[in-house]
Order: C-alpha cells, then structure tokens, then sequence
C-alpha cells in the first residue's frame, strides 16, 4: 500500500486537531501533565512542518523563473 505524501499530511493534521481537541481535557483531568501535552503537540506540528517542506520541495514551480 502507498501512502504518499499528501496522505501523510492530511493524517498529521488530522492527529493534531485530535490533540488540540482532547489533550486539554485530558491536562484538567490528571491523565496527562500540561508539559507532555505541549511536548507532544509540538512534536506533531513539527512533523506537520516537515512533512509540508518536503512538500514544497517536491512540487513543481507554477512559474519557473
């Protein structure tokens, strides 16, 4: 199975939002800490960067100079 790169962008985001959604719930109800919910989030934003670099890079000048 090929999951290609827009895949793995559209499940990074969508992992995010999950986080952004439910962490905080979870932080108010002791079952995770504020610092590895921010930890953890942060790490998924920085995946999502990556993941959209390569993107950039990957995709073909609109108007080649």
């Amino acid at each position: 199975m090929n999951v290609t790169l827009q895949d793995q962008i559209a499940e990074v985001k969508r992992e995010l939002a999950l986080r952004e959604r439910k962490y905080p719930e979870w932080v108010t109800s002791g079952r995770m800490k504020r610092e590895q919910a921010a930890r953890q989030i942060n790490a998924m934003k920085a995946v999502l960067n990556t993941l959209e670099q390569q993107d950039a890079i990957n995709r073909p000048e609109l108007f080649p100079r």
